[in-house]
């Protein structure tokens, strides 16, 4: 029987690594001695998360693994969300009971262990030999070599973004589904353009239009004071490049994570005064202002604190809509279910079959936002009235343990990492302009809608794959021999 040996990392790559662990490490002793909360099964918890978000990334790049990460940026994704609010001590927390918090993350602990288990099965039972073999699911559409002409369809996207914000000429009924389109288009240009660039074979001229793209889309996600939005443009773009090159773009990451850490910071006071009035809108010459007020909020704390305390006046759904924060939302999850409120037994996630039909085929279909409504009104955070002009993200572990508590929690997790992980191995040497190839790089996108529940994230990530690939295959049926 012969051996197949384990691919080595090489040496740059060990070294991230194990400047990974350290870190993780040190991250972890210094928020563990800087918690104040009494309880110190919240921050062992709390730590717990943290550490099962960080472990499977950077056991990817220890193994040298030339699958995609998918289930690994989908459970790194928790640490932002549901351990930093923890172990910061995010002041909306005081709301809640000790317990309440310890229960919230347990949910978010047993979402994690479900996804790694459902990981594991998924690779244990994976057989190379039966995967999908379809001439259409993994033969490139266009060789990589060739794909040039992504600069300018990334630059559909910065153009949208343009038309979307500062104008009226989308009707509203299409904005979500042009949104969708547009964005899968360019984070798939954005993430061939950052392996194009990581395999030295990016022209200087289509450099300059790649950093265009990257920071204008940026700028104008940022604006929407959303910042996640912004960020998995950065990180999609960034891991195309580590992907073919193997090595970290530090010199944009030192550069871009203060700047990060300074809109995060002022991002608060910022939500309050422009999300509070709705009549308030920022145009494109005000974005130079917009963000100089941002900055200022941002590096003056305690004027950030001052003007706060109007918020922590205000009613507990108040503060959640102006800092949204998904583990708050658990915490309301886990105190109000099933002793408050039945749980929905499934009702948030009726509105899925319904995603899979064109709004042209049925123009009254149900829309997935109606699952954010409900949970709004189930949670008592929203009136009915008030989820027509303001929309909460709730994630999809707070939607899962409002259907059936910490089984569908579980569950969830498991399932969708168990598909994940299955994609990723049935598309490791797939052409990354092939329909598979295509799919594993938005999975890897759309992980970072952590806000959606189930129905929105599943409606947007179906609009992508089908603006992306019907064209794509229409193009290689029509051109290509």
């Amino acid at each position: 029987m012969s051996h197949v040996p384990t691919p080595v990392a090489p040496p740059h790559v060990r070294r991230i690594v194990a400047l990974g662990y350290c870190g993780l490490i040190a991250a972890m002793i210094y928020l563990g001695l800087k918690s104040e909360w009494e309880d110190p099964l919240v921050t062992i918890a709390a730590l717990t998360i943290f550490a099962l978000g960080m472990l499977p990334l950077l056991g990817w790049l220890r193994r040298n693994d030339d699958t995609y990460p998918i289930v690994e940026f989908f459970l790194f994704t928790t640490v932002p969300f549901y351990a930093f609010p923890v172990l910061t001590g995010h002041e909306a927390l005081v709301n809640f009971s000790e317990q309440t918090v310890l229960e919230a993350a347990l949910a978010v602990i047993a979402f994690q262990l479900a996804g790694l288990c459902g990981s594991a099965l998924s690779a244990s039972s994976f057989r190379p030999q039966r995967t999908i073999r379809a001439h259409w699911w993994r033969e490139e559409i266009l060789p990589e070599a060739k794909m040039h002409f992504t600069a300018y369809t990334a630059l559909l996207n910065t153009i949208w973004l343009f038309v979307s914000q500062f104008t009226e000429l989308v009707p509203t009924e299409w904005t979500g589904t042009l949104r969708a389109i547009f964005f899968g288009v360019g984070i798939v240009s954005l993430f061939i353009q950052g392996r194009m660039w990581g395999s030295g074979t990016l022209p200087t001229a289509l450099k300059v239009l790649f950093w265009f793209n990257l920071l204008a889309q940026t700028v104008l996600t940022f604006s929407t004071l959303v910042l996640i939005n912004g960020l998995s443009l950065l990180i999609t773009a960034g891991v195309g490049y580590f992907s073919t090159s193997r090595r970290l773009p530090w010199i944009p990451f030192l550069a871009l994570v203060p700047i990060i850490a300074v809109l995060h910071s002022g991002k608060a006071q910022m939500r309050y005064i422009y999300w509070s009035d709705k009549t308030m809108t920022v145009t494109l010459a005000q974005l130079p202002t917009y963000f100089t007020q941002w900055v200022e909020f941002g590096l003056n704390p305690a004027a950030n604190e001052r003007d706060g305390d109007k918020e922590k006046d205000g009613s507990l759904a108040q503060g959640l809509m102006q800092r949204a924060s998904l583990y708050h939302i658990v915490c309301i999850a886990v105190e109000t279910m099933p002793e408050r409120s039945p749980f929905l037994l499934g009702e948030s996630y009726s509105m899925l079959p319904a995603q899979l039909v064109p709004r042209m085929l049925w123009p009254n279909k149900p829309s997935p936002q109606a699952s954010v409504r409900l949970l709004a009104i189930h949670f008592g955070i929203q009136s009915e009235e008030a989820t027509e002009g303001t929309s909460i993200g709730f994630g999809m572990l707070a939607e899962a343990y409002a259907n059936f508590g910490y089984i569908c929690v579980c569950l969830l997790g498991f399932v969708l990492s168990w598909l994940f992980r299955r994609l990723a191995l049935a598309t490791t040497h797939c052409a990354t302009l092939s329909p598979a190839g295509l799919m594993r790089i938005l999975c890897i996108v759309w992980c970072f809608s952590v806000e959606n529940t189930l129905a929105l994230w599943f409606s947007s990530f179906y609009q992508a794959c089908v603006a992306i690939g019907v064209p794509l295959l229409a193009w290689k049926s029509l051109f290509n021999d």
